[in-house]
């Protein structure tokens, strides 16, 4: 049939009905009608999206503990024995078991018996430096007593000089007057005044004498503390070329044995190796789990993850053995981590689904009030409201959680 069937058929229902003239349905909209119409559809959009949007999802999952703690050990060696049995309880520092660490090859004995006899060389050298720098302060120390000494005796008999001279010339006074008036001839007086001269000479030797003393105390003092200091250089010097040998032979040193000690305070659930064992660092040693920390495990669908976050808390009801006046528990998510990958995420894949664990408190009170005995494996439920806002609220929300994604 042709098109203008159809619209004579409008056009004739149209009036049929008592709706006026009809529009001329190939009449072309102007740009005011265009523009019009557009505002009308996004007005509609807009109000639509206002309108009140709800949707709740209901997890389901279990209550369990957390997975076994494996305990390590720290080095290589012989495990030589246990200090506990499965069903043990622990603390945080309680040792597990003790390690012998394992000998040394023929390479490294090679080695540390090298280093030993450098480390020997060394000690007989500073022995040597020590007794050198003993005896040479010591020598030191007893020039500086001679010294004073010397100086002493010379500064006695310079005064014993003086007095002399003080004596002589006490005595020469009466016969400088009798030279004056002629008693007494020159070569006389030469005579009595030559024990003067005489002494004053020896006070000039005996001065010179004092300062070159005074000299050599000086040096020799001066030298004291220099000599030190040249001891301590080659003490460190010494030490300088000791050091690393000291640091690798510590790498050669066997102690007796090395405790193996919990890291968390739980339970042995297992031992993971046996007494006589060689083991290596970082070998499991035994399985600890922890019963004071109460967990849920929440099957989360993919659409549901951009409300359960790290850190939020929701409120969960068990299913097993408890009616529902007992309330919820509060329980905070700790972990969230995809699962069920229908195919790798490289090629386009999507997550199904997510693992989500809740952190519960111990003991499980509920929301009003009763503590429920923690049971693991009990069913639970969770309600969660996928949206409370509106459809606009919702569309944003996950817009945002993609582009911080």
């Amino acid at each position: 049939m042709s098109e203008p069937f159809f619209e004579s058929k409008a056009i004739e229902a149209y009036r049929r009905r008592g709706w006026g003239t009809p529009l001329d349905l190939t009449q072309t909209l102007t740009t005011a009608d265009t523009i019009v119409l557009a505002f009308a559809i996004v007005g509609l959009f807009f109000v639509i999206g206002l309108l009140p949007f709800s949707e709740t999802i209901l997890l389901h999952g279990t209550l369990q503990h957390p997975a076994p703690y494996v305990e390590t050990a720290p080095k290589r060696g012989l495990l030589e024995t246990f200090t506990i049995r499965p069903g043990d309880q622990l603390e945080t520092g309680d040792v597990i078991a003790y390690l012998r660490p394992a000998p040394l090859s023929e390479s490294q004995e090679t080695e540390r018996a090298a280093i030993q006899r450098q480390l020997q060389s060394i000690k007989r050298e500073k022995q040597l430096l020590n007794q050198q720098h003993a005896f040479e302060q010591a020598q030191k120390e007893a020039g500086i007593q001679n010294k004073l000494q010397n100086q002493s005796v010379i500064q006695a008999l310079i005064k014993l000089e003086e007095r002399q001279i003080w004596s002589l010339e006490a005595r020469l006074s009466p016969l400088s007057k009798l030279l004056k008036r002629q008693f007494i001839s020159v070569n006389d007086w030469h005579q009595q005044t030559q024990p003067i001269i005489e002494a004053k000479a020896n006070i000039l030797r005996l001065n010179l004498q004092r300062s070159r003393n005074d000299e050599a105390l000086s040096n020799l003092k001066a030298a004291l503390p220099l000599a030190r200091v040249m001891h301590q250089q080659r003490k460190l010097d010494i030490e300088v070329r000791e050091a690393p040998l000291l640091a690798r032979l510590e790498t050669f040193e066997v102690p007796a044995r090395t405790a193996i000690s919990a890291s968390i305070p739980g339970r042995i659930l297992s031992l993971e190796a046996e007494t006589g064992d060689y083991i290596d660092a970082s070998s499991p040693v035994a399985k600890i789990i922890n019963h004071d920390i109460f967990q849920a495990a929440l099957i989360v669908p993919a659409r549901a993850q951009h409300i359960l976050r790290r850190g939020a808390w929701v409120e969960l009801k068990l299913t097993s053995h408890f009616p529902a006046e007992f309330g919820h528990i509060r329980a905070q998510i700790t972990s969230l981590k995809p699962i069920l990958e229908q195919k790798p995420l490289a090629t386009g894949g999507e997550v199904a689904s997510f693992r989500a664990i809740a952190r519960l408190p111990n003991p499980l009170v509920t929301t009003t009030g009763r503590i429920i005995p923690f049971r693991p494996g009990s069913q639970l439920q969770v309600l969660l409201p996928l949206s409370s806002a509106s459809l606009l609220d919702r569309w944003v929300g996950q817009l945002l959680n993609l582009e911080t994604d």
